[in-house]
């Protein structure tokens, strides 16, 4: 509720202006929220979805000039796809829900052992060790380095992720 102030003639009056109870803080424009309007809403989430999609499918088309920052550009756009997701998350059926997260996972999860090995020597050299241990270190590295995807599997993990996240868009769309 709030109040305001009025002075008419020699006293002054308070009057008390009533507002809904989820409205605290009175009028404040005549623009309705985008979370009111649940077309509206489920627009949004499928527009943006489709934005991340085109992000990943975007990475997936730059393997071959840098592998690494194509598939850390993919998992940041499926990333952004899950937020997106769970931002609206009342606007889809809980079942539609899950199976889309549950694709996302996957075609996240897919790409973690390329991740990691991009990722692991920039990692182990930002970090302070002794001469032993980093002796070590690049001797694990390096013997890991026979077990890193090769780039025709990385390309083809990114192009079946791409393909997955664009079919979650149009099931998106359909529904």
């Amino acid at each position: 509720m709030a109040t305001t102030t009025s002075s008419e003639g020699n006293g002054s009056k308070v009057e008390a202006i009533r507002y809904a109870e989820s409205d605290k803080l009175g009028p404040l424009g005549t623009k309705r929220s985008i979370l009111e309007d649940g077309i509206e809403l489920r627009r949004m989430l499928v527009a943006e979805f489709q934005s991340a999609a085109d992000a990943a499918r975007d990475a997936a088309s730059r393997v071959d000039k840098d592998a690494a920052a194509a598939v850390h550009d993919y998992r940041k756009a499926l990333r952004r796809a899950r937020a997106v997701l769970a931002l609206a998350a009342g606007a889809l059926p809980r079942s539609e829900r899950r199976a889309i997260l549950r694709a996302l996972r996957e075609a996240r999860r897919a790409l973690s052992p390329a991740r990691d090995h991009a990722v692991v020597p920039d990692t182990v050299a930002s970090v302070e060790l002794d001469e032993v241990d980093r002796s070590t270190a690049a001797t694990i590295i390096s013997s890991t380095a026979d077990s890193a995807p090769p780039q025709a599997e990385i390309k083809q993990l990114l192009a079946e992720g791409a393909a997955r996240a664009a079919a979650q868009v149009e099931a998106l769309e359909a529904s």
